[in-house]
C-alpha cells in the first residue's frame, strides 16, 4: 500500500533558503509524514544553501586576487 502524497504549503520553501541547514531540517521534520520526498528536497536544499556562499565567496576571491600568487 503507498502512503498517501499529501501538499506541501509553497512557504515552506522558504525555510532553507533563509535559514540554510536548520530550515532544512526543520522543514524535514515537519513535512516528512505529508510529502517525504518534497521533505528530503527541503533539506538538500537547506544543505546546499549553507555551502553555496563559501563556494562563491572562494571562487570570486580566486578569480579576483588568485593571479597574484602565481607572480
Amino acid at each position: 500500500m503507498q502512503p498517501q502524497v499529501q501538499h506541501v504549503p509553497a512557504w515552506g520553501w522558504i525555510l532553507p533558503i533563509l535559514l540554510t541547514w536548520l530550515g532544512g531540517i526543520i522543514c524535514w521534520f515537519m513535512f516528512k509524514d505529508k510529502n517525504r520526498k518534497t521533505a528530503k528536497n527541503m533539506m538538500i536544499l537547506g544543505i546546499v544553501m549553507t555551502f553555496l556562499p563559501v563556494i562563491i565567496f572562494a571562487v570570486a576571491g580566486a578569480a579576483c586576487c588568485g593571479s597574484m600568487y602565481f607572480m
